[in-house]
């Protein structure tokens, strides 16, 4: 009984080693992070807080940062649409087109004439949403004309202009991510008579075709136009010289004053790499030995579009006595909060996107796992255990559901959205409620509802 008692303890802690160690003991998506700055309306001073909060934002430690090094803000207007990636005529514009023609008309000249008829508000509002119409091609076009896919494998293979062992890359980030000890690897190296094959044929082709690339834009209501519009609502019910309605009249002033702050709505699209074993095959035979120029300006890779979201809005705000003056002071950590969130309901929508994490806990008492309010945690969250198998057969790990968890609402789920000024993602656990007899420390769950 002793000994059965020190082995699980053995286990539990190395359960909690690894959980918080940078080489997690489960596959994690990888994670590049672009942000739009000129969709969405924002003053000035505030909009370069939001840069700056964009490029230092650290993406989430459910997922490998696959950071490039370059600059994350993307300013879509100035995106050249070629090729495939110019918009299709819908159907009034071939018909307008048609009959301007017929009528000895310029059709994109009378276009300019009623767009510039138009109220200025309504003018800018048709503009915008042409120009979201057109986001998932301009982002395919950005990706394209930057090479992202190539700078993706760049990065998973460490390319490098020192040359070792007869190549400018090597298979250590795919080592770490893919959790493979120093013998194993050697193992692997010794059977292969080309370099990271093994490798490649279990942990390369999972992780690999896991690398996503996001891009958000925001929409900004700020707090005092929130206050304005509810003082006007308030004085349309209550009136303006009742106790009440000058109660509230006196608070909304105040509000507008003395408050700052925004509510902020994130919409995310997303993109993943493409990586399949014809592609692995071909870099392999053509890029791992040679220079990593070549990599670099191959049109052999790409990038492919998932999908979008558009998430809840996130309110945050401070009494700081400046009112729209200091609205600046809080847009970065509000716009942070409202990337968390447009990742949490990315997850949500893709299932091949959704977070694992491992059980800590595993008792009767106590089921627990380090994830929170930031992946989207809620009372009503149900998640799917996971346990992860070897398949001989095929050289690779599986996951096979052997059974679902509730969250434990007698606890509280644990908190760890952003808080400014805040260095390092919290650590802290969320209770579940399930059949512990299914379950063993390790265990991955992804949340299902």
């Amino acid at each position: 009984m002793k000994k059965i008692l020190l082995i699980s303890v053995l286990l539990h802690l190395c359960v909690l080693i690894s959980a918080q160690s940078k080489g997690d003991p489960y596959r994690r998506n990888s994670l590049c992070s672009f942000f739009i700055t000129d969709v969405g309306k924002i003053d000035i001073n505030s909009l370069r807080t939001v840069d700056f909060a964009c490029q230092k934002y650290a993406v989430p430690t459910k997922y490998d940062s696959h950071d490039i090094g370059i600059d994350r803000t993307v300013e879509v207007r100035k995106i050249e649409l070629k090729g495939k990636n110019k918009p299709k005529q819908g159907f009034f514009e071939k018909m307008g087109r048609t009959l301007a023609k017929a009528q000895g008309l310029d059709y994109d000249a009378e276009l300019a004439k009623t767009k510039a008829g138009m109220k200025e508000s309504l003018r800018e509002a048709s503009d915008q949403q042409e120009l979201i119409d057109q986001l998932p091609n301009r982002l395919t076009q950005f990706l394209e004309d930057h090479r992202i896919a190539n700078i993706l494998l760049a990065r998973w293979f460490n390319a490098s202009n020192i040359q070792e062992d007869g190549s400018y890359y090597n298979v250590k980030l795919i080592q770490d991510r893919g959790v493979y000890s120093a013998s194993e690897l050697e193992k692997l190296r010794a059977k292969e008579s080309v370099r990271g094959r093994a490798i490649l044929a279990d942990a390369g082709m999972e992780l690999l075709s896991h690398t996503y690339v996001s891009f958000t834009y925001f929409d900004y209501l700020t707090s005092q136009d929130i206050n304005k519009g509810n003082k006007k609502v308030s004085a349309k019910l209550f009136g303006t010289e009742s106790k009440l309605g000058s109660l509230a009249q006196k608070e909304y002033d105040d509000r507008i004053q003395n408050v700052s702050g925004f509510d902020v709505k994130a919409t995310t699209y997303l993109f993943r790499l493409k990586w399949n074993k014809d592609l692995e095959d071909l870099f392999i035979a053509k890029y791992y030995n040679a220079p990593v120029s070549d990599l670099l300006n191959s049109d052999d890779f790409e990038m492919e579009y998932v999908g979008f979201q558009h998430s809840p809005s996130v309110k945050y705000e401070e009494r700081t006595g400046k009112g729209a003056e200091g609205n600046y002071l809080v847009a970065g950590e509000a716009t942070i909060r409202a990337i968390d969130k447009s990742l949490t309901y990315l997850q949500r929508k893709f299932e091949d996107f959704r977070v694992k994490a491992p059980l800590i806990d595993v008792d009767k008492s106590e089921i627990t796992a380090f994830i929170g309010t930031k992946e989207g945690v809620e009372p009503s969250s149900v998640f799917e255990v996971l346990e992860r198998t070897y398949n001989e057969k095929k050289n690779r790990y599986d996951y096979k559901k052997v059974t679902t968890l509730k969250i434990d609402k007698k606890k509280p789920i644990f908190d760890n959205e952003y808080v400014l000024g805040q260095e390092e993602e919290p650590v802290g656990k969320t209770y579940f409620k399930g059949d512990d007899a299914k379950l063993a420390p390790g265990m991955l769950i992804r949340q299902i509802k």
